[in-house]
């Protein structure tokens, strides 16, 4: 399903409307001058990235939660912000898994976990903590599924398609395909500390891996054995 310009304008009145939140008023907190009200009126076609985490960041004053360009782009259900714990509710560790969550009565959990994520590691690489930092709303077409999760861009190399503070859905059950965008997870000690590679995947042998950098251009090799697990990105398309 292609996103087209009226599913973009669909999706922003509907988190308007959930948040209460006003074109000029918005516009103002993200200092525009009228490029939020020409998109929805129609007078003009699109609005760039920049445009949209610019959005984001603004929206994120009035609800005080982080609030992604996906949200704004895709219609979904709203967003529910909690940390989740296991054990003792006064502890601060929060363990991560990877298992289905299951609510009181029986039904899984509607929402997706965000993980902790920092900037380290080698190759253009970051840090993931076994942590649930929080959750948020699933988009509709995966609202049933329980092998995706997600993380926070703390890196540049792929500036052109992931921007520092983007969120990013992965999913597990989906091998990935040579050109697909891909979250590569590193064996380490300890395992709660992961360091990871957001690339593109370029070919995949038995021995070997090429995955590729977009800023600045540049491709490499992992070797496999150092490699936990490979998961694949999901595209605007797989969401809604």
């Amino acid at each position: 399903m292609q996103i087209t310009a009226n599913h973009r304008r669909t999706a922003l009145r509907a988190f308007m409307d959930r948040e209460g939140l006003k074109t000029r008023t918005w516009e103002e907190a993200a200092g525009m001058n009228g490029t939020l009200r020409k998109f929805l009126e129609g007078k003009s076609k699109t609005m760039n990235d920049a445009t949209y985490i610019r959005l984001a960041e603004a929206a994120f004053k009035f609800c005080g939660r982080p609030v992604t360009t996906t949200e704004l782009q895709v219609s979904q259900k709203p967003v529910e912000l909690r940390l989740t714990y296991e054990g003792d509710r006064d502890s601060d560790v929060r363990q991560l898994d990877h298992h289905p969550q299951v609510s009181h009565s029986g039904e899984k959990e509607n929402t997706l976990k965000v993980f902790e994520s920092s900037p380290g590691g080698d190759a253009g690489g970051f840090l993931m903590e076994r942590v649930s930092v929080h959750r948020v709303g699933k988009p509709t077409r995966i609202a049933e599924r329980d092998d995706v999760f997600a993380f926070h861009v703390v890196t540049n190399d792929m500036a052109e398609k992931f921007r520092p503070g983007d969120m990013v859905i992965v999913e597990q059950h989906r091998a990935p395909r040579e050109t697909d965008y891909v979250l590569v997870e590193m064996k380490s000690e300890p395992p709660a500390l992961r360091p990871m590679l957001l690339k593109k995947l370029i070919t995949a042998g038995a021995d070997k891996i090429t995955l590729a950098q977009l800023k600045p251009p540049k491709e490499f090799d992992v070797d496999r054995k150092k490699i936990e697990r490979i998961y694949r990105v999901m595209e605007i398309v797989d969401l809604v």
